[in-house]
């Protein structure tokens, strides 16, 4: 089975240099030809586990752990290029032979090895050069791909020299994150648009607000939980829209290696009218709240 990037490979658009690999072998020796840094991930989708590899002596660990992460011994990895720059998530729509993009988001991760997201914010902030590059790049990467209709998703990580494809995938239901974001930060209300589609007609995807939403992720020190302040604090904020606290005392919280776990903790979502004060009202809903941890003994 074909990837979505093997197809934008061949249109000749910049992609992060990338090879599927089934085993370790294989992927000790692509790794040599890509060299370090790189990521090694599961595919599938945005949710799916993503480490850093700085050495290339840790490889082996690496791939370990993804292929414990994707549930089974021979399921095939992703070896890619580590490519700095802004990353943009973009989200649209792919109907007959057109393409209907709705939002480029910003992502950033957490520190470390794991490729987690900690925050995501619509719109994305780019300026308006980098912004239409990198739908120049959406349009023509779809149209390598073979026409189906539904959510097509990509990432791009956007510097100096213009977008470079990061990844794309086709979801068949959109992200609920994504779906909070847009809809406060756009209008637009990506379930609905979803089910335009699958029922056979084309997405409207119409901006009906003009401001700007941010989701932060709440990651506290691993141990057990042994209490949790200033919540409702942050809920009474200006701006912020939701605290979700998934997390109780007695809990254990351990190192978050990707999005599950981090979901399994709790998030902030804030709104305003500029993408500089939805991140300052995150900001502060986020340094509001104390998640107290004792150490695992």
């Amino acid at each position: 089975m074909r990837t979505l990037l093997e197809y934008v490979g061949e249109s000749g658009m910049r992609t992060a240099p990338w090879r599927v690999v089934a085993d370790l072998r294989e992927a000790e020796g692509v790794a040599q030809k890509l060299g370090a840094p790189l990521w090694v991930r599961s595919m599938g989708n945005d949710r799916t586990f993503c480490m850093r590899v700085d050495h290339l002596g840790d490889l082996p660990l690496a791939f370990a752990k993804a292929r414990q992460r994707a549930g089974a011994a021979d399921v095939p990895l992703l070896l890619q290029q580590a490519v700095d720059g802004t990353v943009c998530r973009l989200i649209g729509f792919q109907f007959d032979l057109t393409y209907v993009p709705v939002e480029a988001m910003e992502e950033s991760y957490l520190e470390g090895f794991y490729r987690v997201p900690s925050m995501l914010a619509a719109p994305s902030g780019l300026d308006a050069g980098a912004y239409a590059e990198t739908m120049e790049a959406a349009y023509k990467a779809v149209r390598t791909m073979p026409p189906a209709p539904g959510m097509m998703e990509m990432a791009f990580a956007v510097g100096d020299r213009g977008p470079v494809l990061l990844d794309a995938h086709r979801r068949t239901a959109p992200d609920p994150f994504h779906t909070r974001l847009l809809r406060l930060a756009l209008g637009v209300d990506l379930d609905a648009e979803a089910a335009r589609v699958a029922a056979g007609k084309p997405p409207i995807a119409a901006p009906t607000r003009d401001m700007a939403a941010v989701i932060r992720w709440i990651v506290p020190h691993s141990g057990v939980v042994d209490g949790i302040e200033g919540a409702d604090t942050a809920r009474a904020m200006p701006g912020v829209e939701e605290v979700t606290i998934n997390i109780r005392p007695g809990d254990v919280i351990r190192h978050v290696a990707d999005a599950a776990a981090r979901d399994r903790i709790g998030w902030v979502i804030a709104i305003g009218p500029t993408r500089a004060i939805a991140h300052a009202r995150a900001g502060e809903a986020i340094a509001a709240i104390r998640i107290v941890t004792q150490s695992v003994t």
